[in-house]
C-alpha cells in the first residue's frame, strides 16, 4: 500500500538493490503498479546489470 500511495502522489519511484536487476525488486515494483492500475509512473531501478559479475569479498572488490 505504501508503494502504491507514494507512486500515485509523486509519479516517480527509485528502487535500489544489491542483486541483478533482471527479475529483481524493481521489476516486482513495476508489476505491482501495473496490477494495481497505477499508470504514468517513472521508475528508475538501480542495481547490478544482468551480466557476469566478478565475485569476492567486499574488501577485495573495492580494492580493484
Amino acid at each position: 500500500e505504501l508503494i502504491i500511495d507514494l507512486a500515485s502522489r509523486t509519479k516517480r519511484l527509485v528502487t535500489v538493490e544489491e542483486n541483478a536487476l533482471s527479475g529483481g525488486f524493481g521489476n516486482s515494483v513495476v508489476e505491482l503498479l501495473q496490477k494495481s492500475g497505477v499508470s504514468d509512473i517513472r521508475v528508475k531501478s538501480i542495481g547490478i546489470p544482468d551480466e557476469f559479475v566478478e565475485q569476492g569479498t567486499q574488501a577485495v572488490l573495492r580494492s580493484k
